[in-house]
């Protein structure tokens, strides 16, 4: 729904319509609203779990360093790699307002965090692990995560890099019996 938003509704009105549409999707998916019958499925897929205080705080820490850790590796990896710059015209933000700018970086991270980790995470690593393990599950998400990426200009330059994020976000997502820590 991002990219429809992004074509059909004009600028800077798109935050607010995909906010809403996050905010649907968070509620739906997380138990509240409609259907019913699904509720339970949909709580335990998505892992939403009174997190004890202990377990809240080790997961938010080890969240933060998931990001210092992904955007440290990626420094790295585009300095050993060549970054196709060439490619990302279709990222053009001349004439964009910088707070507009930022508003669509931070709606691009909350979409790709909520959407990514409720599907990759909840919906299949969850139902996985109970049958397969985590290894496995993990594994098999990983590849997935992977190979949905490769649409990507800069995937090609950074499979591997893909791969251990994938698998860092789904020990991350097993350890603390919920997605909200691989969200943030």
């Amino acid at each position: 729904s991002w990219v429809l938003v992004l074509i059909l509704i004009p600028s800077p009105w798109q935050i607010l319509v995909m906010g809403g549409i996050l905010c649907i999707y968070w509620r739906i998916f997380s138990g509240c609203w409609w259907f019913k019958t699904t509720k339970e499925a949909r709580v335990n897929t998505f892992s939403i779990i009174g997190l004890s205080a202990k377990v809240r705080k080790r997961s938010l820490l080890a969240a933060a360093f998931f990001v210092v850790v992904s955007q440290a590796s990626l420094i790295v990896t585009f300095r050993l790699v060549e970054f196709p710059t060439e490619l990302f015209t279709i990222y053009n933000v001349e004439g964009i307002p910088l707070w507009l700018a930022w508003m669509f970086v931070i709606m691009a991270a909350l979409v790709a965090g909520i959407c990514e980790e409720t599907g990759f995470r909840g919906y299949m690593q969850s139902p996985l692990e109970e049958h397969y393990g985590p290894v496995v599950s993990i594994s098999f998400v990983s590849i997935i995560f992977l190979l949905s990426h490769l649409h990507q200009v800069w995937a090609t330059s950074a499979l591997l890099h893909l791969f251990v994020l994938s698998t860092l976000l789904g020990i991350l997502a097993y350890s603390a019996c919920s997605i909200v820590p691989s969200i943030i």
